[in-house]
């Protein structure tokens, strides 16, 4: 049983429960197709066990809503700001073709589904 190396998200993800609201936004179900937790259920570190202690049909970051979620385009843009106003990050992408790659990489980010795991905003 287990997650199969997806225990590291699983943690952070409902110890972001403890302090900011995550919600599971569908059914969360076994490999077996047992339901471990309801669509709509606030899921915080008091269901790591339960989560922890199945493979899940559906990987888990794909189950979650994290409330005031970070944008793609929101790190894009911090990046820029940082960029521009600090020189130390100014100096690391000095040259024109840095700064273009910098920021296509972030533009490559995969934006997951509506509804799925994010960066929470209080961590960024």
């Amino acid at each position: 049983m287990g997650n199969n190396g997806d225990e590291p998200f699983l943690q952070a993800a409902t110890r972001l429960g403890d302090f900011q609201l995550v919600i599971a936004h569908q059914a969360i179900y076994s490999s077996v197709g047992v339901k471990l937790i309801d669509s709509g259920v606030r899921v915080d570190s008091g269901l790591y066990d339960r989560l922890l202690n199945h493979k899940l049909r559906v990987p888990i970051e794909n189950c979650l809503t994290a409330e005031n979620s970070v944008t793609v385009d929101e790190l894009r843009d911090h990046a820029e700001r940082l960029v521009a106003e600090r020189a130390f990050y100014g100096q690391l992408v000095a040259d024109l073709g840095d700064r273009a790659i910098l920021l296509a990489a972030i533009a490559r980010i995969r934006q997951p589904d509506l509804g799925a795991m994010t960066f929470a905003r209080s961590s960024f």
